[in-house]
């Protein structure tokens, strides 16, 4: 009789997530001559006690813990081997990782619970919480016809003893109107195509399940709503999308087609812009002339566009076909988010290097090597501008500087868009605003102030990373969980790094010479500078846009320790601080990045 194979296809695996209070089923696949199976476990921490199971007898590949064997947010492994009924033993499975955590929890927020009306075509919205901290990489949402328990609990007892257990459980399902499919998205707001509502239907049910980045996938409970088809009105066209550069925005005409009768007419439109994250922003409300401006747009990126019909009677049509225009911005733009004015800046601009600012403490444990890294809530960027202004000739210098502060230096803070001719769109608060005269004769002053982020700059989700080759061409940082990563670009500077190590020197009473004793303390610190250059940006985002997908990976908002890597093979498990960035050249070709680090654990 042949050796059993090796089992393969272990679960959990991959640094997927069991709930530590309950039971859990671990499974994997063997070769069809499984008698006996015996299981491996440990905490993924060097040095870890090993446990096993001992060999049970069973042809089942899988096997039941019972609840609280593992401890809740520790990442242990596993590994199994089999024997057949002649006592051969198959080699041990690979190792597969797992985490012990709370039961993430999917969440329906839009419709609300117990909605009875729509009073649009909805935009679903879900919420997904990971206590371990992996995020969404993927949905899918289904529609279904559907009769709510409030009908039900209308019919009196003898209607109700009628219904047959295929016709309760339509109550919880029914008909399925439309299934997404799984879509790669971390998008939490998805839109309802109302060409999927079903005519005289009223009541539907919806149901969303995600995928997290450890491969979990998590199923929402159904939500119930109420809307009529005959209410919506006709989808609108966009007839036009063109870019406005003496205004700085993008124009977009739009038409509405003549409803059929009966239908419901409309009131109004609304403009649409796609996210990088797939969602879509509202960015112009209540349009009336069936005109549309994107005053927000980023310069130089090509941006998609949809939009909507509002009818009389308040109810929101579905989006309509895209439509894409390049926004042009030859200066600064700096507009009031509450009034909308705005300033130009275009003569000798000087943007300041743009710093992260986020509280951050080092604290390392007894006997431990590395340095355990707590962050609070407090997250920021930081920078400065300055530019020379030349006074407009349709207006005089006190009417310009009034126009300035009613932009700049508001009575209450306001926040400010600030928009680069690069890509850049910040949402700032500006402070320490000063202006000079540069000369006698007063032709020309000079304008200066510091600005911090108002808002969060960066999706969090919202970017894909790449595979490492092998060998690595030049330095990348990974992250752990996917293995993916961001390639370092030119001009990198690395200055090495420093060991940490904590150390005592001990003299004898008869001895010349010291005894040097080290601690537990050893870890290396370091930093590192290098260029991105839009002639190397390759994946269809402006040079602003690859500097946030390396600040989303390394200083994002769910803070992690990433890999740092070399080309010449070394490879460090680091606490990334510090990180800025920086134009390079003031025709922003490159942005100069560069952050510090330091050892947290073994890679």
């Amino acid at each position: 009789m042949a050796t059993p194979l090796m089992p393969t296809n272990l679960s959990p695996w991959g640094g997927q997530v069991i709930v530590a209070t309950q039971d859990n089923t671990f499974t994997w696949q063997s070769d069809g001559t499984q008698a006996g199976y015996y299981i491996e476990y440990a905490r993924n921490i060097s040095g870890a006690t090993v446990y096993n199971t001992s060999w049970q007898t069973s042809s089942l590949s899988r096997h039941v813990f019972p609840a609280n064997t593992f401890t809740n947010t520790y990442e242990y492994k596993w590994r199994v081997k089999i024997r057949n009924n002649a006592g051969q033993e198959s080699a041990f499975s690979d190792w597969a990782v797992f985490r012990a955590g709370n039961e993430a929890t999917l969440t329906i927020t839009y419709p609300y619970p117990d909605m009875v009306a729509l009073s649009s075509v909805p935009v679903y919205q879900h919420v997904y919480n990971s206590p371990n901290g992996y995020y969404q990489v993927a949905y899918r949402y289904r529609l279904f016809t559907g009769t709510t328990w409030d009908y039900f609990d209308s019919l009196t007892a003898e209607q109700q003893e009628s219904y047959t257990w295929d016709q309760l459980e339509a109550l919880a399902t029914g008909e399925i109107l439309w299934d997404s499919g799984k879509v790669e998205s971390t998008a939490t707001s998805v839109e309802q195509p109302s060409d999927k509502l079903k005519i005289l239907q009223y009541w539907y049910k919806v149901q969303c399940t995600i995928w997290d980045n450890a491969g979990n996938e998590v199923t929402s409970d159904i939500r119930t709503f109420g809307l009529l088809v005959d209410s919506i009105p006709k989808i609108p066209v966009i007839i036009s999308a063109t870019p406005d550069p003496d205004n700085g925005r993008n124009v977009i005409v739009i038409s509405n087609p003549t409803p059929d009768p009966g239908q419901i007419g409309v009131g109004y439109n609304r403009l649409y812009r796609k996210n990088i994250d797939g969602s879509w922003e509202l960015v112009h409300d209540n349009i009336i002339n069936g005109i549309g401006y994107d005053t927000t747009c980023r310069s130089s990126k090509q941006e998609e566009y949809a939009v909507s019909a509002v009818g009389t009677n308040g109810i929101e049509s579905s989006k309509s076909t895209s439509a894409y225009s390049t926004c042009v911005l030859d200066s600064y733009w700096l507009t009031n988010e509450t009034t909308k004015e705005t300033v130009k800046l275009k003569a000798n601009p000087k943007w300041g290097r743009m710093y992260s600012e986020r509280n951050r403490t080092e604290e390392v444990p007894v006997d431990s090597k590395y340095p355990t890294v707590l962050y609070s809530p407090v997250r920021f960027y930081r920078g400065s501008f300055q530019a020379t202004l030349l006074k407009p000739t349709n207006m005089t210098w006190s009417e310009y500087i009034a126009q300035i502060r009613r932009v700049l230096d508001a009575d209450s803070p306001t926040p400010i868009i600030f928009r680069s001719p690069f890509g850049d769109l910040l949402k700032v608060y500006v402070y320490d605003l000063e202006i000079h005269p540069t000369d006698r004769m007063d032709k020309t002053r000079e304008i200066s102030f510091g600005m911090v982020e108002a808002e969060e700059a960066v999706l969090t989700g919202g970017f894909s990373y790449d595979n490492p080759p092998t060998p690595l061409d030049t330095y990348w940082v990974i992250d752990t969980t996917t293995g993916k990563g961001f390639r370092l670009y030119a001009e990198p500077q690395w200055d090495g790094f420093k060991i940490e190590q904590d150390s005592a020197e001990i003299f004898g009473l008869s001895s010349q010479m010291p005894t040097l004793v080290y601690g537990s303390k050893k870890a290396i610190r370091g930093g590192f500078s290098g260029l991105i250059t839009d002639s190397l940006v390759s994946n269809g985002l402006t040079l602003a846009e690859e500097v946030e997908r390396l600040r989303e990976l390394i200083d994002g908002k769910e803070k992690k320790p990433v890999l740092f890597r070399t080309p010449a093979g070394e490879s460090f498990l680091v606490d990334v601080y510090g990180f800025s960035y920086e134009l390079f050249n003031r025709i922003g070709q490159a942005r100069r990045v560069s952050f510090e680090f330091v050892e947290v654990g073994g890679a």
